[in-house]
């Protein structure tokens, strides 16, 4: 004769098991939700790095190109406004380009405080540009306003570059932290895949005379498959986006802070001549510029080789001979050589520090395209917990049929 309360027992594990199916097949659909959702925050993340790499990159050369153009353009009043048509060229380029990058660091940029900077920019360019344009003609107001121009430049475009420079390096600090998730996907698979499979498993075993569920041990076969695809995909591409920062980025940044102290330093070279024997404040920023620009290279973060450092050594070591020259009271050498004369002095050693620094360019500062790769892994992560969670049901339908 049966007990009652074996009967109640028996009536109560179809039930059991039809609850623990449809939570566990509720758990895969969940997983595959939220390792769509961490991976669509990584893919986010890579999108947001990318596009900070390249709006600091873009930052560094508008910096690079002012700088050049405005050692360009104090070194044209020390020609008398005789300046090549080689150099006048290079100006106009430099600023064109400038023109160009500030348009499109505008469009990276967010807030009011943000386009006041941009549109500040911009009215000193224009300042700039007319002040060397007088510069050229001769004109006694021009090479006045040469100096004010320059001024403007160090102390205001420069300055406020600077300020949106530091936004985005910190919009790049941000984005990096949304790569940093990959441990969540890992997490996720323990919670609601891994461990609730295994104990339905040993449960099933425990209420059957098979010892293996089949269809319930390939759901957890093809959410372990998907979790180390999704996890791979994470993992490359967050070490392929910090790398791309390490490397080719920082490399292209630390160049591009080298050659602007370079061409600052070019600048306050001329600027103390320039100033007729009151240029002191100007040999002072010279020698900052210098200073800033060997701690990059002995930072050996850009790979300094012999060349460069010669080049670094011979620039300097020229500027030391003018600078008593002009010190001595013969201002027309000290002119002459730093404007140089048939590719040799200053603006001949200086070019050859400056090849020296291009050169030590590596990469693009492009991170990897990664958003593709990712958008992928969602969609298989979702596919999978589709997939694990009926194979869940037919497993537990297996046994319930027993129980018919």
């Amino acid at each position: 004769m049966t007990s009652a309360a074996g009967t109640r027992g028996s009536r109560d594990t179809p039930a059991r098991l039809g609850f623990q199916r449809n939570l566990l097949a509720a758990l895969i659909i969940i997983w595959g939700l939220a390792t769509i959702g961490v991976l669509g925050v990584m893919r986010s993340g890579v999108k947001q790095t990318d596009r900070a790499m390249k709006q600091v990159a873009l930052i560094a050369e508008t910096k690079v190109q002012l700088t050049r153009a405005d050692s360009l353009a104090t070194a044209g009043y020390l020609t008398g406004g005789l300046q090549s048509d080689e150099a006048l060229a290079a100006f106009a380029a430099d600023m064109a380009a400038a023109n160009t990058g500030l348009a499109a660091i505008s469009r990276g940029v967010s807030g009011d405080k943000a386009s006041d900077t941009l549109g500040l920019i911009n009215t000193y360019l224009t300042d700039v540009t007319a002040a060397q344009a007088n510069n050229r003609q001769g004109w006694p107001v021009g090479a006045t306003y040469q100096k004010t121009a320059s001024t403007n430049l160090r102390n205001a475009i420069l300055p406020s570059l600077d300020r949106v420079d530091t936004s985005a390096r910190q919009d790049l600090v941000s984005s990096v932290r949304d790569l940093g998730w990959t441990w969540s996907v890992a997490t996720l698979f323990l919670l609601f895949v891994a461990i609730p499979l295994v104990l339905a498993l040993l449960t099933l075993a425990a209420y059957s005379n098979r010892l293996v569920n089949l269809p319930v041990a390939l759901a957890l076969v093809v959410a372990f498959v998907a979790f180390i695809f999704t996890m791979s995909i994470a993992n490359s591409t967050k070490n392929d986006m910090l790398n791309a920062i390490d490397f080719g980025f920082r490399n292209r940044d630390l160049v591009g802070q080298a050659r602007v102290a370079a061409y600052n330093a070019k600048s306050n070279e001329a600027l103390t001549l320039i100033a007729r024997g009151s240029g002191q404040a100007y040999e002072l920023e010279w020698r900052q510029n210098m200073s800033d620009l060997e701690a990059i290279i002995a930072a050996d973060k850009i790979g300094a080789d012999d060349n460069l450092k010669t080049a670094v050594a011979r620039y300097k070591a020229l500027h030391v001979e003018l600078r008593e020259l002009d010190d001595a009271g013969d201002w027309d050498s000290a002119r002459f050589g730093v404007l140089g004369v048939s590719g040799k002095g200053s603006s001949s050693e200086f070019q050859a520090l400056d090849a020296a620094l291009s050169a030590k360019v590596t990469t693009d500062p492009t991170g990897p395209t990664a958003a593709r790769d990712l958008t992928v892994a969602q969609f298989i992560a979702g596919l999978a917990a589709l997939v694990a969670a009926a194979l869940t049901r037919v497993g537990f339908a297996q046994r319930l049929k027993e129980y018919q």
